[in-house]
């Protein structure tokens, strides 16, 4: 105020940043609020399996980081998919959750093996650790890359065509879908459910380990 009423000029206002810009292909699918639930819930989940399936179409992003976005939308979907499960005909829930599990697994060993090598490599370079000391990881690896589950990762483009072939019929089937639109309460009995379900296993697991 002082600097004013003496006269001095004004500062100049500081340079205006750039509005960052987001890119939709990074947005997660979400629900409007004040929407038809079902519908809303429908399109959430078709478009995290599409999302799932561009992320392995893509080659502009590396084969590590392809794969594992993939897995991440397939582990949400099937999150959603499970919300579903006390709502549709029991046909529908087994084919969808199915398929993202089968989808899953064939994306698992490719990512499990890139991991296993990451880790490796991070030891040997990073922290220095003796090739001799790492060389019963490097055995434990190549048995993980060589067990029949593991197959896929020497064929990774097979593996993600599999992936893609699994995952190509479920948004029509997710939309096809009869949900309830204006009664929440189906959602959060079943959200509910699924709680419940997490809890007991999770405290199964404390109790069970060793």
């Amino acid at each position: 105020c002082q600097n004013l009423q003496a006269g001095w000029p004004r500062p100049p206002p500081p340079p205006s940043r750039p509005r960052a810009t987001k890119d939709l292909h990074t947005l997660a699918p979400r629900l409007k609020a004040g929407g038809p639930i079902g519908h809303g819930v429908k399109s959430v989940l078709a478009k995290r399996i599409r999302k799932a399936a561009r992320h392995l179409e893509e080659s502009g992003e590396d084969l590590a980081t392809r794969i594992h976005d993939a897995r991440k939308e397939l582990k949400a979907s099937r999150s959603l998919a499970r919300l579903l499960r006390p709502l549709v005909d029991r046909s529908d829930y087994k084919a969808l959750n199915g398929a993202l599990r089968d989808a899953g697994r064939s994306l698992s060993s490719l990512r499990d093996a890139h991991a296993l090598n990451e880790a490796i490599e991070l030891l040997g370079k990073e922290l220095e650790v003796k090739p001799a000391t790492l060389a019963p990881l490097r055995r434990a690896a190549d048995r993980v890359a060589a067990a029949p589950a593991a197959g896929a990762a020497d064929n990774p483009a097979a593996a993600m065509a599999d992936a893609i072939a699994q995952l190509s019929p479920l948004p029509d089937l997710v939309e096809a879908l009869d949900l309830p639109d204006d009664d929440p309460a189906p959602y959060v009995k079943s959200l509910a459910q699924s709680y419940r379900e997490a809890r007991d296993a999770l405290r199964h697991g404390f109790a069970t380990r060793r």
